[in-house]
């Protein structure tokens, strides 16, 4: 995971986006030492946590294929567009249980010809699929079935990972902000 540019400059110059980079399992990784109280302190985690949840960014993304029972602590990222290619449309998150168990999310859709509700869906299908995984409901078999030729090409441009955090809420954490 390399960060290394501000937004400002990032919109100035199209390459630029793309020495700014992470992959979905380090994504996750970051989640889950940030879940485990092991990136910041105590205070600073639950005000983090607080405005991951609290963002009205990316309600058609990961939020969209969650109950509305469950919490959702993330962070969106979206690059820009040039020639109909979108450099990525990205979403990753804690998902917090009614039962307090937690999942890491992470699903990046880089380099797309696909429009953004059509990339938001394909993330929000993704979220869908992880929660039913994880929830034991029935799991989607194939979230491209009856899908338009672009979905199914965005899919093609997509990377995800999740895993299951076995772990409680270490002390002085909040679990949903």
């Amino acid at each position: 995971m390399i960060v290394s540019n501000t937004i400002k400059e990032i919109s100035r110059d199209w390459e630029t986006q793309y020495r700014n980079w992470a992959t979905p399992d380090a994504a996750v990784e970051l989640l889950r030492v940030f879940q485990e109280g092991r990136a910041l302190s105590p205070d600073s985690t639950n005000l983090l946590r607080q405005f991951m949840t609290e963002t009205d960014t990316g309600a058609r993304r990961l939020k969209a294929g969650l109950p509305k029972e469950v919490f959702l602590a993330h962070k969106t990222g979206t690059g820009g567009t040039k020639d109909g290619i979108t450099g990525a449309t990205n979403d990753f998150g804690i998902i917090t249980a009614p039962d307090g168990r937690h999942i890491a999310i992470a699903v990046f859709v880089s380099d797309s010809s696909a429009d953004g509700p059509t990339r938001e869906k394909v993330i929000a299908d993704i979220a869908k699929a992880v929660w039913e995984k994880w929830s034991g409901e029935p799991a989607v078999q194939d979230v491209s079935k009856g899908k338009t030729d672009s979905y199914k090409l965005c899919l093609t441009h997509t990377l995800s990972r999740s895993v299951f955090l076995n772990n409680p809420t270490p002390p002085g954490l909040t679990a949903n902000g």
